[in-house]
């Protein structure tokens, strides 16, 4: 999604409500962070914080953490609810921090996805390669659109969402690109999101010179997701050394 479109998306009355989350880590996140982030006080940029619902987290457990957050309402929220919160405005295809000068990286919940099209995701990537140390982690988490073929099978509410989806695949002049399906605002009541299988993300990333420390179901955390049941999977990778 082009940035103005993310922008236009994040800064109304109905996105500050949904982004206005409890101050906290999933359990997949906590998992993963536990296994992979190095210890406090290791240097983080926190992307996409929202309303800072996971920068908080990390800042109490004693990290040098920055969030940063696109929409500059969504930053007014939490300095509202955490004056003196690390959240600032920023765009994590241009960071403000020096080459080689974080050891770990965190695009929560899916928060890559709004990168369309696939050039935009490239970016960030290449950004957050930019300012990670060598050996410096970065963990993000990713819709994989193949697992909606699993919810065709799921109670009512998700089936719908399921077939709603695939229709919206299958309209001529909506399309995926090289295996990236796009999740459209007005097919799901949702923001735009733009996913891919895990074998796709993967292939991308090693593009990008990214060596895989692992791939996770964020249902499972300690296991590879399933194809064609996991929606929702998180990419953990390093900077080579």
């Amino acid at each position: 999604m082009k940035g103005e479109d993310t922008l236009r998306l994040h800064e109304t009355a109905a996105a500050n409500a949904a982004y206005d989350l409890p101050y906290s880590l999933r359990e997949d996140e906590e998992a993963l962070i536990a296994e992979f982030f190095p210890p406090p006080p290791a240097r983080v940029v926190d992307l996409g914080c929202g309303n800072g619902r996971t920068t908080i987290p990390l800042w109490r457990r004693g990290y040098d953490v920055v969030g940063i957050e696109y929409s500059s309402s969504l930053v007014d929220l939490a300095k509202r609810t955490h004056a003196d919160a690390p959240v600032q405005q920023g765009d994590a295809r241009s960071l403000p921090f020096a080459s080689g000068s974080q050891d770990a990286a965190f695009f929560s919940w899916n928060g890559i996805d709004y990168m369309y099209p696939l050039e935009e995701r490239r970016r960030v990537l290449r950004e957050v390669y930019r300012i990670l140390k060598p050996g410096g982690v970065f963990l993000f988490s990713s819709h994989n659109a193949l697992g909606c073929v699993g919810r065709l099978f799921q109670p009512p509410l998700l089936t719908k969402r399921a077939i709603r989806f695939w229709l919206d695949q299958l309209l001529p002049r909506r399309p995926g690109h090289s295996w990236y399906f796009v999740w459209r605002y007005d097919a799901l009541d949702m923001p735009l999101f733009y996913g891919a299988p895990p074998l796709v993300q993967r292939g991308v990333l090693q593009e990008e010179n990214w060596d895989i420390l692992a791939v996770r179901s964020a249902a499972r955390p300690a296991r590879s997701p399933w194809t064609l049941l996991d929606v929702h999977v998180h990419y953990v990778c390093r900077k080579p050394a």
